[in-house]
């Protein structure tokens, strides 16, 4: 499969490298004006929904995730996208549902055979991201219609236990409501 190498894959590749460190995340959030950084986390939601485009949508993943972790005012803009929680939440269930169907513990709903399957460590980072979304008082209502679903996953056999954990975690703190 040959794919092109554009700018835009170059650029997200290196924020998302960049963001791993928390001093750098101060770097790339220090451009003015903040609706810059609105619209910079529009296009990476958008980015992490198109599975025809697995590289970019793990960079867009790995991004959103750092930049949650470092300020909840940042976790309030992402989590205000339209469609972050149900995108994130249907990633977590497509693998659940891979290993259920293949009948073993979720090993991360990684496959070698599909392209847009995501590593154990993806799917950590994606759990972790509603985590961190979950703790915005704001964002709270937009996990209300997900409860059940959340529940279910948390519970399944075929989720790996760290993720179920961050789930849980999640569960409890927006039971607090």
């Amino acid at each position: 499969m040959v794919t092109s190498l554009s700018p835009q894959k170059l650029v997200l590749e290196t924020l998302a490298k960049m963001s791993i460190l928390d001093s750098n995340v101060n770097f790339i959030l220090a451009t003015p004006p903040l609706s810059r950084v609105d619209l910079i986390f529009s296009h990476l939601v958008q980015w992490f929904g198109q599975k025809k485009l697995p590289v970019v949508r793990q960079f867009a993943l790995v991004l959103l995730a750092n930049l949650a972790q470092g300020d909840e005012s940042l976790g309030q803009m992402i989590g205000e996208q339209r469609m972050t929680v149900s995108l994130l939440l249907e990633c977590l269930e497509a693998a659940e549902q891979a290993a259920c169907t293949s009948g073993g513990q979720l090993v991360g709903g990684y496959n070698p055979d599909d392209p847009n399957s995501l590593s154990i460590a993806m799917l950590r980072r994606a759990a972790t991201l509603l985590h961190c979304l979950s703790k915005v008082p704001s964002n709270r209502a937009a996990f209300l219609p997900f409860r059940d679903r959340l529940l279910y996953l948390s519970t399944s056999e075929y989720v790996e236990p760290s993720i179920s954990n961050i789930l849980m975690d999640m569960l409890f703190e927006l039971g607090k409501l």
